[in-house]
């Protein structure tokens, strides 16, 4: 086993995950849409709105940017138009 940092707790479909960060990974979390891609690649505000909804998932701000950005590069509107359905308060930052 390799040893990791804990950057943070997942919270998904009513379990609690750890999120451990291992030694020379780039990555919160391993796989995703966005694997390797640089947050500069978003839209800013997309990007900030994403991470602020999704740290309703989450402890680390880190693991929220992660997950922003992997509904992002499935549609790069991905909140704006998740915010068109729901009135989150991070949603006025669009």
């Amino acid at each position: 086993m390799k040893w990791g940092v804990i950057v943070g707790l997942l919270v998904a479909a009513g379990a609690m995950y750890v999120v451990i960060r291992r030694q020379g990974l780039g990555e919160a979390i391993p796989g995703g849409e966005a694997r390797n891609l640089n947050p500069r690649a978003y839209n800013p505000r997309e990007l900030r709105v994403g991470t602020a909804i999704e740290m309703e998932h989450t402890t680390s701000r880190r693991v929220a940017r992660e997950i922003a950005m992997d509904h992002l590069t499935e549609d790069p509107r991905y909140y704006t138009n998740l915010c068109r359905w729901h009135r989150d308060a991070a949603c006025k930052k669009l």
